[in-house]
């Protein structure tokens, strides 16, 4: 019996994104897109840090 792993064929990429994408233009798409959320998810958090700072009650 032959081990199925034997046919497999190892590649790397130099990003994930290289990996699933069909085509350079493609993967470059992906990047900046994710690079786009990760920018936006910045900026939700410290929008939230800084209302959640406001709310706090003042001492005198």
């Amino acid at each position: 019996m032959t081990d199925p792993t034997d046919e497999l064929e190892i590649q790397t990429f130099a990003s994930v994104w290289d990996a699933i994408a069909d085509t350079p233009a493609e993967a470059a798409n992906l990047k900046l897109r994710s690079e786009l959320m990760h920018q936006i998810a910045a900026i939700v958090t410290e929008i939230r840090r800084v209302r959640c700072a406001d709310q706090r009650p003042r001492s005198r």
